[in-house]
This record gives C-alpha cells, sequence and structure tokens, in this order.
C-alpha cells in the first residue's frame, strides 16, 4: 500500500495562496500521493491554470459560519447537528483519541481567554469539532499516515488535533502573520503544536531561528 499525506488548507483554491499550489503541483510532480481537505472553499472568484494540474480532488470540511460575535450555545445549536455523525463515528474507532483531543482543545480555550473571569475562547471549539470531521474522513483510511497543514495557527490547529485523535502524525508550514502573530497562537499554542510536530516547514532562515528558539533547540 502506498503511503498518503493528508494536505490540510485553510482555503483552496485561492489566487492569493498561489505558492500553495504550486507546491501541491510540485509534491505530485515529485511523487507524493497527497489528499486535500480543506477547511473552507476559496473565495478569490479566480483560478490560476496550474490548479487544473493537481489530480488530488479537494475535499471540503462542513462549511461553518464564524464563531466570534456569535453566543456558543447558538452556534452550537446551528452547526453541531453537522458533525453528530462524525463524531459519534469517532468516538466508537478512537474513543481515547478523541477524548484526548477535547481534553487538550479545552485546555487550550480555558489559557487563551482574556481574563480569569472570562469564559474560554469559542474558536477552539469550532476547530475541535473541524478536527472530528477531518479524522473521520481519514476512519477507513490506513494509506494516510501522516498529516501536513499550511499555515500555523488554524489549520495546523485542526491537523493536530485530528493527528491527535487518529494516532497519525502531523507537520506544518509557517509562513509570516501566522507565525508572528501573538493572537493567533495565543497562551503557547504554537509552542505545543511545535513539541507535537514530527517536523515544521518555513521559508525564511529568520523564521527557522524563531522556531528553533521556540523549539528551545
Amino acid at each position: 500500500m502506498r503511503e498518503h499525506v493528508a494536505y490540510v488548507i485553510k482555503g483552496y483554491p485561492r489566487l492569493s495562496e498561489l505558492f500553495i499550489a504550486s507546491e501541491i503541483h510540485r509534491l505530485e510532480r515529485a511523487g507524493l500521493r497527497l489528499r486535500l481537505f480543506v477547511i473552507k472553499s476559496g473565495d478569490d472568484g479566480l483560478r490560476h491554470p496550474i490548479v487544473d494540474r493537481i489530480h488530488a480532488a479537494a475535499e471540503y470540511l462542513p462549511q461553518t459560519a464564524s464563531v466570534s460575535g456569535t453566543p456558543l450555545h447558538q452556534w452550537l445549536r446551528t452547526h453541531l447537528p453537522l458533525f453528530l455523525p462524525a463524531l459519534r463515528r469517532t468516538l466508537i474507532r478512537w474513543p481515547r483519541g478523541v477524548v484526548r483531543a477535547a481534553l487538550a482543545a479545552f485546555a487550550q480555550a480555558v489559557r487563551a481567554r482574556d481574563g480569569v473571569w472570562s469564559a474560554p475562547r469559542k474558536v477552539y471549539a469550532k476547530e475541535f469539532l473541524q478536527a472530528v470531521a477531518l479524522a473521520d474522513r481519514l476512519r477507513d483510511s490506513p494509506e494516510v499516515r501522516h498529516l501536513h497543514a499550511h499555515f500555523c495557527h488554524g489549520a495546523a490547529t485542526v491537523a493536530w488535533l485530528a493527528a491527535m485523535m487518529s494516532a497519525r502524525t502531523f507537520s506544518f508550514t509557517a509562513h509570516a502573520k501566522d507565525l508572528y502573530t501573538p493572537s493567533l497562537n495565543p497562551a503557547g499554542l504554537l509552542r505545543r503544536k511545535l513539541a507535537a510536530a514530527r517536523f515544521a516547514v518555513t521559508c525564511t532562515e529568520a523564521n527557522r531561528t524563531f522556531l528553533q528558539q521556540l523549539a528551545g533547540n
């Protein structure tokens, strides 16, 4: 059985992120088998010709509205039914992994709150459910042994939690804003993902130095 890699991307295809499509195309040309999992559909309205040269078809996770500005119970009332079947299946397949990922997401939500008396950060409930959907898509795919996410905030968090659930390895590529904006990885989240990742990729020497210092190397 030839091994595949699950590529986790926030949005696809996006003309503004042509470098991701170019990388996917080059990896396929090098012989790597990929499955593309997309958190939200591309929103540029334009499509570069290189996208049509990519063999892997995009698999979109259930589409959700933003959780910011909406009470969590209202957001869950609308969106939880989209994820319940996947949650049931993943709990049956990987009960310990799903519980472990849920605890990791909840702990991060508590750590990242604005103050001692503030509510936990809601975004991690959404990213946990997206990770459930991703793990469920991989439930009957033993050929996919590794997950790789582009950008080290939201997509990497989803990949990290899905890998935790399904006993797979994961990695991520860090770029610029995602690496240096504290609010995107608050309360030590990037350090935890870096510690859990099999490896991390970045595009500049300065970024590499930053990640090595963060990892304590």
